[in-house]
């Protein structure tokens, strides 16, 4: 009996023959490849420096203009609180501007700390024919209209937004949502690449630049790495833990895999894919029949699917357990 590797949404697990349908974010960092888009300079305006929210804040009080540090701040403002002050500082911008590129531009940043205001769609459609070519502009009205649900109209938007190479972090995050959601795995690894670098700790990015590293890349020994630094940083994430598993697995460090897939089960009792993984394991690695069939039943009792293939595998693992 084999089991291999395939795709569930949101995380990879080891489940044999399943069908890839999820829409995770994934990304990857391979050295070498580019397929076009540049990070800018190292004295990018947009590139991450670390920076507090009080820093931002003091930054673009002292130069109205310094967009960097409006997005800065946006960036570090989690609050509603924070982010409706910095609303109504850029309308208070707004009245007192002429250039209508400026213009354009507080409204693409004003637009990105509103929750929902259905006024920004007039409002964005006017500010991209003021300037048709301002990264900013185009990302903001491609993550309004990803908001809506209208990708057909964003994804082209993300596209021509990251082809500039002052564009902000935002739009290569968005470009490679938008690249994931059409299923060009190998484009968004190197848009994610080029975001983790203006952003190397991100966690989004770094769990999906693992996902796609484990599969279509099929570095696992790149995934391992990655997912071993996050497990540390996420002891609660499920899809992590299930991943950094599989990562182990593939780079064939089947002991670490192991002790990964029991310290899951252990610390997510009342979920039925840890269970699936070890039964898994134990049928096509540790050659344990007993502990397979074990964990299976387990799986099923915890809600698992009940498939046929599922009730295959159990009655074949007792033929020979019984042989």
């Amino acid at each position: 009996m084999t089991f291999r590797a395939a795709w569930r949404r949101p995380a990879v697990y080891l489940c044999w023959a399943l069908l890839c349908t999820g829409l995770f974010g994934t990304a990857c960092a391979s050295g070498g490849r580019s397929r076009g888009w540049s990070s800018g300079s190292s004295s990018s305006p947009y590139r991450g420096q670390g920076f507090s929210r009080e820093d931002y804040r003091q930054a673009r009080i002292a130069n109205r203009y310094d967009l960097a540090a409006w997005l800065g701040e946006i960036e570090t403002s989690p609050s509603a609180q924070q982010r409706a002050r910095l609303g109504r500082d850029l309308e208070a911008l707004l009245k007192s501007e002429t250039d209508s590129s400026r213009r354009a531009e507080f409204v693409a940043m004003a637009s990105l700390v509103a929750s929902a205001d259905k006024s920004f769609d007039s409002r964005l459609q006017l500010a991209l024919e003021r300037a048709p070519d301002s990264p900013l502009v185009l990302g903001a009205r491609a993550r309004y209209l990803e908001n809506r649900g209208d990708a057909e109209k964003s994804d082209p938007l993300w596209l021509r937004a990251a082809r500039h190479q002052d564009a902000p972090p935002f739009v290569l995050e968005g470009l490679a949502r938008s690249q994931i959601r059409q299923r060009e795995l190998e484009d968004a690894a190197d848009t994610l690449e080029l975001f983790l670098e203006l952003r190397p700790q991100d966690e989004w990015a770094l769990f999906n630049l693992a996902t796609i590293l484990l599969d279509p890349l099929d570095d696992p020994d790149g995934a391992f790495k990655i997912l071993k630094s996050l497990a540390t940083r996420r002891p609660d994430d499920l899809d992590v833990a299930l991943n950094y598993a599989t990562a182990a697995l593939l780079s064939r460090r089947n002991e670490k895999a192991l002790q990964i897939m029991k310290q899951t089960a252990q610390k997510f009792p009342g979920e039925a894919l840890p269970q699936f993984n070890l039964a898994v394991y134990h049928a096509d690695h540790g050659h344990n029949e007993a502990q397979a069939i074990r964990h299976f039943e387990r799986y099923l009792e915890l809600g698992g699917e009940h498939t046929l293939r599922v009730e295959r595998w159990i009655r074949e693992l007792k033929k020979e357990t019984n042989s």
